[in-house]
């Protein structure tokens, strides 16, 4: 529900009349809390107005490994031979 300029502006010269009004700094420093409110209201409804709409940002995809030339695609092609003896069919093999 969209509030019209003209019903802030009224809300606006009520909170200034009883900012006027006050009392005590404490009750006066409450009504031009509210008045800065309002006004915030209006200045992002200005902002919104004058800038276009924002466009999704290109969304960043992580890098993708590609094997450098001359290695193989595949690690299990062959069999890895180590000094111990593994052969290397194990994921435990170091």
């Amino acid at each position: 529900m969209a509030v019209s300029q003209e019903a802030i502006f009224h809300k606006m010269e009520e909170c200034m009349i009883r900012a006027k009004n006050s009392d005590t700094a404490l009750e006066m420093r409450e009504h031009l809390r509210a008045l800065q409110a309002l006004c915030d209201v209006l200045l992002e409804n200005q902002t919104q107005v004058m800038e276009p709409p924002r466009t999704k940002e290109a969304k960043i995809s992580s890098p993708v490994f590609s094997p450098a030339a001359g290695q193989g695609t595949s690690l299990g092609s062959k069999k890895l031979e180590t000094d111990d003896g593994a052969n290397g069919d194990s994921i435990f093999d170091f």
